[in-house]
């Protein structure tokens, strides 16, 4: 079975430890092996990133901290790996993130009531988690014999 890699570039906000501990628990939940997700960041990234592997970054933006991206980033943006944008305010969107993630859609964590909806999130990307269930009902119908079809 291929592995899966989270990736985290940016600036990690105070919610980094928090966010990789719930998405532990819930993989663990899902009865998903420990060992099939590959945490990357920028200190590993070259030696353990591969391409072709389902790849979610998490990039986290700052206002205090420069915005020019980076190999990292440019990397996976080349590669068309789902990225998600973590601001602390959405209105200050475009200066928390490189020009190159202007276009996507932010998320907003500027509290830790969102960091459950941020890991559904990762986890729809990985198409571990399905956005919506579906119900299918079987049921089996006697028909009594009448003598003739028609």
């Amino acid at each position: 079975m291929n592995k899966y890699q989270l990736i985290s570039l940016g600036e990690p906000n105070g919610f980094k430890v928090q966010i990789l501990k719930m998405f532990k628990e819930r993989i663990s939940e899902l009865g998903i092996p420990l060992n099939l997700i590959e945490y990357i960041d920028s200190s590993n990234f070259e030696t353990v990133y591969k391409s072709n592997l389902p790849t979610v970054v998490l990039y986290f933006g700052d206002l205090v901290a420069p915005t020019k991206p980076n190999e990292e980033l440019n990397s996976t943006l080349a590669d068309s790996a789902l990225i998600i944008p973590i601001v602390s305010n959405l209105e200050e969107f475009s200066n928390q993130v490189p020009p190159g993630l202007r276009g996507i859609n932010g998320f907003e964590l500027s509290s830790s009531n969102r960091i459950e909806q941020l890991i559904s999130c990762v986890l729809e990307g990985f198409n571990l988690l399905r956005h919506s269930r579906r119900i299918f009902i079987s049921c089996k119908i006697r028909l009594k014999a009448a003598g003739r079809f028609g």
